[in-house]
C-alpha cells in the first residue's frame, strides 16, 4: 500500500490508495539485480552478505540474483539503469565517507537522485543501500561484522593460545613475540617472532596452529602492521628494532623495501588512510611520520633527544595508534606511564591515560611501563598493555581511571604487546 498525497481541503486528511505491483506474487520467481561497489570492499562486502542471506531467507532463488560490481558509488546509477529491464527490483550497495572529502556531498546527493529519477523512468523498484557515513568508525558501526565489543563487555580470566605456545623455530612455534596484528578481511594473524627473525601469519578461522612465515631474515622485528593496497596479497610493514627501519613487502613479496629513513630502536608502526607510516623512535623520544607522496620523513610528536613529561615532549614512546578516521595519534610514552593524545597536526599532546606528570603506580589510575595501546575507533574506547603491572588496562572516553581485563601471574604471562582486537585495515 502506498501513500498518495492529495491536495488538502477542510477537513484535512491523506486519502489512501493501494495500488497493485505487477509482480510475481511466488517470491522465488523474482529476479533481483544487484549492483556493489569495490570501493570500501570490506565493509560493502559484509553488508552485501547480509542482503543476500535475507533475500535468501525470502525465497529468492540464487540462481535468480544477478551481482554487478562497480569501481565507485559514482557509477552505481548507470550500471543499475542497464539492469533494470531484466529484474523485478535492483539493491545498490555501496558506502561513502566524508572524513575529509570535499566532494562528499555532490555524489552523496548525485547517486541518489540518480537513483530517484531511475525508478520513476523504469518502474521497476530501485533500493538505495547506499550508506552515508561521517566517519570509518561509524561505517564500521552501521555495516560492520557483529563484533563491536561493548564498553560492558566482560572477557574470561583464563587465556586461549591461538598462536605458538612453544618457544622454538618450527612453523607452529614461536620465539619472543611482540608485535602482532589482526587483519580482519582475511581473519589472520600477523606475528613479529622476534628471536626467529621472521614474520608470522596464523589463520585464525582453522583449528590448526600452523604458521607460513610471509617474511623471514628480518632482523629482530619488534612490531608489525598488515595494509590493504588492492592487491590480491595485503602489504606488511615490520619495525625492524636492531635495523633502525621499517621495512614493506606488497602483495605477498618476498623481497623487502625499505620504508622512510632511520629510525632508531624502532618500535611502533601504524599507517592511515593516505598510506602514510608513522614509526615511534624510543631511543631519541619520538613519534616520526614518512609521507608516502612525498617520500620525505617529520617528527610529528615529541622533541628530537630531549625527553621530558611536559605536553610536547615524550619519553622513550613504543606503542602507537592513529586514528584513521581523523588523524589523531595515540603514544604510549612509556617511561612517562602514560597514553598521550596528539590531534592531527598539534604542536602539543594530551594525557588521555595514565599520569600527565609521568608518574608510576599500579593503581586503576595509573600504569608501569605502558608498551602498545590501539583504540577502538567506534566506540573510543583505548586498550592498553601495561607491562610492568602485568596487565591489559581498558579506558573509557573521557575516563580517569582504567579497568583490568587481563591480568598475568608473572613479568611475561602479560601480553608482551598489546592483543590487537580492533587492529584492521581497512
Amino acid at each position: 500500500m502506498f501513500i498518495t498525497p492529495v491536495k488538502l481541503e477542510k477537513p484535512t486528511y491523506i486519502k489512501f490508495v493501494p495500488i497493485n505491483l505487477p509482480v510475481p506474487c511466488i517470491s522465488n520467481e523474482l529476479k533481483i539485480g544487484i549492483v556493489r561497489t569495490s570501493w570500501n570492499e570490506y565493509l560493502v562486502g559484509l553488508l552485501t552478505e547480509r542482503i543476500k542471506q535475507n533475500l535468501l531467507d525470502g525465497k529468492i532463488h540464487s540462481d535468480n540474483i544477478t551481482e554487478v560490481l562497480v569501481p565507485r558509488s559514482f557509477e552505481i546509477p548507470w550500471t543499475a539503469k542497464i539492469l533494470a529491464p531484466e529484474c523485478d527490483a535492483v539493491i545498490c550497495i555501496g558506502l561513502l565517507i566524508k572524513g575529509e572529502t570535499m566532494h562528499f556531498e555532490m555524489v552523496s546527493q548525485s547517486v541518489a537522485q540518480g537513483l530517484l529519477n531511475l525508478q520513476l523512468e523504469s518502474g521497476v523498484p530501485i533500493i538505495n543501500c547506499v550508506l552515508n557515513c561521517l566517519t570509518e568508525g561509524e561505517a564500521e558501526a552501521r555495516c560492520g561484522p557483529d563484533t563491536i565489543i561493548s564498553p560492558c563487555a566482560r572477557w574470561n580470566t583464563t587465556g586461549v593460545t591461538v598462536a605458538g605456545g612453544v618457544k622454538g623455530n618450527l612453523s607452529d612455534q614461536l620465539d619472543g613475540p611482540e608485535g602482532i596484528f589482526v587483519y580482519k578481511p582475511l581473519n589472520r594473524l600477523y606475528v613479529a617472532d622476534f628471536n626467529n627473525q621472521r614474520i608470522q601469519m596464523f589463520l585464525l578461522n582453522q583449528s590448526s596452529s600452523t604458521g607460513v612465515t610471509v617474511a623471514s631474515n628480518v632482523t629482530f622485528p619488534s612490531n608489525v602492521y598488515v595494509d590493504d593496497d588492492g592487491n590480491s596479497e595485503p602489504t606488511v610493514y615490520a619495525a625492524l628494532y636492531k635495523s633502525d627501519c621499517v621495512n614493506q613487502w606488497v602483495n605477498g613479496s618476498k623481497e623487502a623495501v625499505q620504508v622512510g629513513g632511520e629510525c632508531r630502536s624502532c618500535t611502533g608502526i601504524a599507517v592511515d588512510n593516505e598510506k602514510n607510516v608513522y614509526m615511534s623512535e624510543p631511543t631519541r623520544h619520538r613519534v616520526l611520520k614518512w609521507s608516502r607522496r612525498t617520500n620525505t620523513t617529520t617528527i610529528i610528536a615529541g622533541q628530537t633527544d630531549q625527553p621530558g613529561s611536559m605536553s610536547n615532549q615524550l619519553r622513550r614512546p613504543q606503542g602507537i595508534h592513529i586514528d584513521r578516521t581523523h588523524g589523531t595519534l595515540y603514544v604510549a610514552d612509556s617511561d612517562n606511564n602514560r597514553v598521550q593524545k596528539w590531534l592531527k597536526d598539534a604542536q602539543d599532546g594530551v594525557t588521555r591515560a595514565g599520569s600527565s606528570l609521568g608518574v608510576a603506580g599500579n593503581d586503576s589510575a595509573s600504569f608501569s611501563d605502558p608498551i602498545s595501546v590501539t583504540v577502538d575507533e567506534v566506540t573510543y574506547i583505548l586498550y592498553v598493555a601495561d607491562f610492568n603491572n602485568r596487565r591489559i588496562q581498558r579506558w573509557l572516553p573521557n575516563a580517569t581511571e582504567g579497568e583490568t581485563i587481563a591480568q598475568g601471574s608473572s613479568m611475561f604471562s602479560a601480553s608482551k604487546s598489546l592483543i590487537g582486537v580492533f587492529s584492521k585495515e581497512n
